[in-house]
């Protein structure tokens, strides 16, 4: 196109120059020889120069187009992708001559020429595009120079050539480096903080987030709207927010949200960010501060509660500020004490330690040394414990009053705060006094009667003594029972293998007796001695197995009899010895068939009494039998325990008939049974009761219903205190 504008100007200028020359020689007739002559010689250099400008108007020197004047980088390339020319700039900053370059392949200075697109390029410019890209021209020292290419197609009378403009970019591209490297800093550095950041625009698109702000809100992402995050109602407010940042400058905000997991408040900073040459965005700083405000929270309700306490306490209490002395909390009981309206707003009072609202007395009603005054020691960091003193009121009513007064410190161990409490004693001093007379009048009457009583409580501590012996023996009694069934369990348990032993060493030792005699007589066969060896293995298994059971039975019953009468702490299995125990058990009524179930991690050891587990549990085993499973041919028993912190849970429950409301309520008392007709004590929940309470120190709950059986909760201390 700047080819055609070149062709239009020289013939224009062509004709131009005809007409200039035509319009020199048509001049009025009387020309004299000095004009003409010039004017013939200019209308023919004219002439002649018009003659070429019109015959060859594109035959322009292509450096005419080479832009020597500007910044850029310009050269000229044939159609064998060969450069055609160059202008002074380029020679100038890629260090070569135009020598060196004219002829050269265009590869020699640009790396981004590709000699096999050249033909799709060439036609696409051809079309009027203009091609454009980025690429990397190379100096003379073979150092890279990043540069913007713009391409475009000429035409020169047939011929036609491509123009290339480069504009060199490493200023931009150090730059838009550097800038990106900061933009990536800074926005590591925001992604790291702890708070969440954000940007966005006036339309209420969000620009950029932070790593923080994402995860407090997963919902939003880049390009989200408020309306897309919040909602229309939320999004208008949030969009009246950020109108207000913009117009009055940085805004402090704050947002509550709630969900089934928690309650959680945000302080949001937000400002206003200025870019030349773009409307307004907005940023903003978001802080977490649940945690502060839960703080905030259960201080405002402590420091309520405090003041509500103090208010109700019906001890006067003024506190003073350490600095002003001006009175900060002064309750109700003060005001009362002192005479003032309890509506009364004492706060910012002024008050000092020598007393101007109040006098301090002595309790003979001589004012005592200032430094005794309890406020006084109160501000120089001293403390007054139960003073016993007259306050004398502004009206001048006196009262007997302990006084109780100290400094208040903070957490920084600065003085901040005096505090004084009133006790009004009045009253109490006058009963006092009243009390003292009295005491004097009884003090006949006691010692009349104190011979009296002498003499009753000597005779009444014989009975008490009686007593205590007789209940001892009631319980050692109950104690020798329950091992009396222990030891008759024992041995109806121990009859059983020491028959069978019996009777399998009897039958070993006739058919020894019989191989024996036909040994004697030769008459013995290899079958007889093979039938007897099969004889004597089966029998000796079998006497070893029950000998073993007896030898188990007998085992648990010495420890067991030994725990019961010993009674000493020790550590044990409580699996291992409640199997043992029950080995040992069963029930007095041989028609009842009594199923015990033990539930309970077998690897648990304690260190407890043995023989006060054996004890409860026995009498607890003996009351189901007497009394759960009377009338029955069966009966269960389930026992379970468990770990709970350091308390240990023991479950005793059997199927009996249960208990009725009456008997459940009195079953721990001492002496009281249902079946004392047959010989009951009363003494066996009532041991059972103290036993696990005393001895054991724990709890003990029971529950039961007629027909739903009997269940004990026992909650025992793992390691029950030493000497209970």
């Amino acid at each position: 196109m700047k080819t055609n504008l070149v062709r239009l100007l020289s013939r224009l200028l062509g004709v131009a120059m005809v007409l200039m020359a035509f319009g020199s020689l048509l001049t009025p007739a009387g020309w004299t020889a000095e004009v003409a002559i010039p004017r013939i010689l200019f209308a023919l250099l004219s002439i002649t120069v018009a003659a070429f400008l019109l015959a060859y108007p594109e035959r322009v020197p292509l450096r005419s187009y080479s832009f020597n004047h500007g910044t850029e980088l310009v050269w000229w390339i044939g159609r064998d992708n060969r450069i055609l020319d160059v202008n002074d700039r380029l020679v100038d900053v890629l260090g070569f001559t135009r020598a060196e370059l004219v002829g050269q392949e265009v590869q020699k200075i640009d790396l981004g020429w590709v000699v096999q697109a050249a033909t799709e390029l060439w036609s696409s410019t051809a079309g009027g595009e203009v091609y454009s890209q980025e690429t990397l021209l190379i100096r003379k020292d073979s150092s890279p120079l990043p540069c913007s290419l713009v391409i475009k197609h000429y035409r020169d009378s047939g011929d036609e050539f491509l123009c290339a403009f480069a504009q060199d970019i490493s200023v931009q591209k150090r730059v838009s480096g550097e800038l990106k490297e900061a933009q990536a800093l800074f926005e590591a550095f925001l992604s790291g903080l702890p708070v969440g950041a954000f940007v966005r625009d006036q339309e209420g698109r969000f620009l950029y987030l932070n790593h923080q702000f994402g995860q407090w809100n997963p919902e939003i992402a880049v390009g989200n709207s408020l309306t897309d995050a919040y909602g229309p109602t939320m999004a208008q407010l949030m969009f009246r927010e950020d109108r207000q940042v913009l117009d009055e400058g940085p805004q402090v905000f704050h947002q509550e949200r709630s969900s089934l997991e928690e309650a959680r408040t945000f302080e949001i900073h937000k400002f206003p960010l200025r870019i030349p040459g773009r409307a307004g965005l907005i940023g903003g700083i978001v802080t977490d501060t649940s945690s502060r405000r839960r703080t905030e929270v259960k201080m405002q309700e402590s420091k309520a509660f405090l003041e509500a306490t103090i208010n109700q306490s019906p001890v006067g209490i003024i506190i003073l500020d350490a600095n002003t002395t001006n009175i900060v909390i002064c309750n109700v009981g003060a005001k009362l004490l002192l005479g003032i309206d309890p509506d009364l707003d004492m706060t910012g009072k002024t008050v000092s330690y020598d007393g101007l609202i109040w006098e301090v007395l002595n309790p003979d009603g001589t004012p005592p040394p200032i430094e005794q005054n309890p406020l006084y020691k109160a501000f120089f960091h001293q403390s007054s414990s139960n003073d016993k003193m007259i306050l004398r009121r502004p009206d001048g009513l006196e009262r007997f009053v302990l006084i109780n007064s100290g400094p208040i410190y903070d957490s920084r161990g600065r003085f901040m705060a005096a505090i004084v409490a009133f006790l009004d004693i009045t009253e109490l001093r006058d009963t006092q006094d009243q009390l003292e007379e009295l005491n004097h009048t009884l003090e006949f009457l006691v010692s009349a009667r104190t011979q009296e009583l002498s003499q009753s409580n000597e005779a009444l501590k014989v009975t008490i003594d009686n007593l205590r012996m007789t209940q001892d023996q009631l319980i050692e009694s109950e104690k020798m029972a329950s091992l009396g069934g222990l030891v008759a369990g024992v041995a109806h348990e121990i009859n059983t293998p020491v028959g069978v032993g019996v009777t399998a060493a009897s039958f070993l030792k006739e058919k020894t007796d019989t191989l024996s005699h036909l040994y004697s007589t030769q008459a013995m066969r290899k079958s007889d001695l093979e039938t007897y060896l099969d004889q004597a293995r089966q029998s000796s298994s079998i006497l070893l197995s029950n000998l073993e059971r007896a030898s188990n039975l007998i085992k648990s019953f010495k420890m067991i009899s030994v725990d019961q009468s010993t009674d000493l702490m020790r550590r044990f299995g409580l699996r291992r010895y409640l199997e043992e125990l029950f080995v040992s058990l069963h029930s007095p009524d041989k028609r009842i068939k009594v199923e015990v179930l033990l539930e309970g991690d077998p690897e648990l050891e304690i260190r407890s009494y043995p023989g006060t587990f054996s004890q409860v549990v026995t009498n607890l085993y003996m009351n189901s039998c007497y009394h759960g499973f009377e009338g029955r041919t069966e009966g269960k028993i389930h026992l379970a325990f468990r770990i709970e912190g350091d308390r240990l849970i023991l479950q005793y429950r059997d199927n009996g008939k249960g208990m009725d409301e009456t008997i459940l309520r009195r079953i721990y008392e001492p002496f009281f049974t249902t079946r004392r007709d047959v010989g009951g004590t009363g003494l066996g929940m009532n041991i059972v009761f103290n036993l696990v309470t005393q001895k054991l120190g724990g709890t003990l709950k029971t529950s039961s219903a007629p027909g739903q059986g009997a269940e004990f909760l026992f909650d025992l201390p793992l390691e029950p205190p030493e000497g209970l």
